[in-house]
């Protein structure tokens, strides 16, 4: 028979949920769990959990138990799933709208561009939503959504963010990213930048300059 305190979790937790109510030791699997009946992405349930996607992979195919913290939180998101941290991206046309309060001639297919897709991507999000759109893709429309939603003012400024990123991949004209799109069709462009042999550009980091020794030679 439970101890009171398992009886007090028992009968408020969902039925599918039932063993984050038991004094057994949580695992992997549990995590797992969590995951899909919530139906979490994978930085959602990292966020909530505080622990980085590449750790998370390890610890959901680990059979031991998991740290207490994160048992903990497993637990009580068990009980109180309203606190797990998400965002959820506005609705798409509620979007659009707010940009064309400030500029009435944005075309709706233009909001692929905005969210660094291409136009293309703007008509199928236009016909389809957010549903099937990347976790980043998601995330960047809920932040252009609440930055407009506190200013209009602000597109100004989105816009300039847009537009500095369009000349950063290269592209010459980076108004044209708006209606053509072309984010990954030109050569980006680095701080630094080295060279193979071919002439062919590659990523480069902070370049060091090697010191050169000079041979001393007599006067």
């Amino acid at each position: 028979m439970p101890i009171q305190y398992e009886s007090d979790i028992n009968s408020k937790i969902d039925n599918n949920l039932k063993e984050f109510a038991e004094a057994k030791c949580l695992t992997g699997v549990e995590l797992q769990k969590i995951t899909t009946h919530y139906d979490l992405k994978l930085t959602e349930t990292g966020n909530a959990l505080g622990i980085n996607t590449s750790a998370l992979y390890g610890k959901q195919k680990a059979s031991q138990a998991l740290q207490t913290n994160v048992s903990l939180l497993l637990r009580l998101y068990a009980l109180f799933d309203d606190k797990i941290p998400r965002i959820d991206p506005p609705k798409l046309t509620d979007l659009v709208d707010l940009i064309q309060k400030v500029e009435p001639s944005f075309p709706d297919y233009a909001i692929g561009p905005i969210l660094g897709l291409e136009v293309t991507s703007g008509h199928r999000l236009i016909n389809k939503g957010f549903e099937k759109a990347s976790q980043s893709t998601r995330v960047l429309a809920w932040l252009v959504f609440q930055i407009l939603s506190e200013n209009l003012d602000n597109w100004g400024l989105v816009k300039s963010v847009i537009l500095t990123e369009a000349k950063a991949r290269g592209i010459k004209d980076p108004t044209t990213v708006f209606t053509q799109g072309g984010w990954g069709k030109e050569q980006p462009v680095f701080r630094y930048q080295s060279s193979t042999t071919d002439g062919s550009a590659v990523r480069t980091g902070v370049v060091k300059k090697k010191l050169v020794r000079r041979a001393k030679t007599e006067d």
